[in-house]
């Protein structure tokens, strides 16, 4: 009678459209980006408050865009076109992204995802207001919280994804770009040290490796600077895996973002439960209203 999640939502095909995309681009956005910081310190070398500093500006590009985006839809009155061009900025960014390598700086990372989050700032809030624009008030909680509950579930489908994607290509990555005579002189520990990139995000840990390679001789100093390289370009080479699998995610946002129904946008509810336009809700309208219970006498509700 009062269910946690109304079926009905899915036979709306603005929500359905709208909570694929979303689910979609919180694969990729959760995905993808929760492993930025990694690049960033592992690959470039910047410490952990400058990593910050690097990904903060994408932030900021994802809450002005925001902004825009909002301005122009409320004064034009369609939101699809500024969705599908979110995306498409964000599928660019992503791209850009999967284009890094181990000689990549803090600049070219910086301008890489804030263009990421200027597609994410200008498609993320649309999709939301499309449901928005089109249910019943008394399902306007439910839709919402869906919708924030499909992108927890892709991102965190997202992270698990793509980690399993850079832990098995790094592997393979760094059995391709050891050198030979790492691989055949140095001692399990330094090679089990050596595929865990960890090291790379600790002074002390990294030390401690540059001391082992010293203790194999005089070339010592010199396998640890090729090793270092050999961890930073599989790394690099792992992570820019991932950006373009979320690439790909991203473009499948794009193609079904295309079949979304655009409707006038409502400037009020109908606190009764239905649209006060028939074309707003074909079929979540259809939905039975809410029925008032009697309520008996000495009966009462916290």
């Amino acid at each position: 009678e009062e269910p946690l999640l109304p079926m009905g939502l899915f036979r709306n095909p603005i929500f359905l459209v709208s909570a694929l995309v979303t689910f979609l681009t919180g694969v990729a956005m959760f995905g993808s980006l929760s492993y930025i910081p990694l690049f960033v310190q592992g690959v470039i070398g910047s410490s952990a408050t400058n990593s910050g500093f690097v990904t903060m500006p994408m932030m900021i590009a994802m809450a002005i865009a925001s902004a825009i985006s909002g301005q122009i839809m409320s004064r034009v009155g369609r939101y699809r076109l500024l969705g599908v061009t979110g995306l498409l900025i964000m599928a660019a960014g992503v791209f850009m992204l999967s284009r890094m390598d181990v000689h990549s700086t803090n600049f070219i990372a910086t301008r890489n995802m804030v263009i990421t989050g200027i597609g994410l700032g200008m498609s993320l809030p649309l999709f939301m207001l499309a449901v928005q624009n089109t249910v019943p008030h008394r399902v306007m909680g439910v839709s919402t919280s869906t919708m924030q509950f499909l992108r927890s579930v892709g991102g965190t489908m997202g992270v698990a994804i793509m980690g399993s994607m850079i832990n098995s290509s790094l592997s393979s990555g760094l059995v391709a770009n050891m050198p030979a005579q790492v691989r055949e002189t140095a001692p399990p520990a330094l090679l089990q040290q050596l595929s865990n990139p960890q090291f790379l995000l600790n002074p002390q840990q990294r030390e401690g490796v540059r001391g082992a390679f010293e203790q194999l001789g005089p070339q010592g100093s010199q396998l640890f600077e090729a090793s270092i390289l050999a961890v930073k370009t599989s790394l690099a080479t792992a992570i820019a895996a991932a950006f373009w699998v979320a690439m790909f995610v991203v473009l499948a946002a794009v193609l079904v973002g295309v079949f979304l129904r655009e409707v006038p946008l409502r400037q009020v509810h109908d606190l009764e439960g239905e649209p006060l336009s028939a074309e707003a809700s074909p079929s979540v309208a259809a939905l039975p209203p809410a029925q008032a219970r009697p309520s008996s006498p000495g009966s009462s509700r916290s």
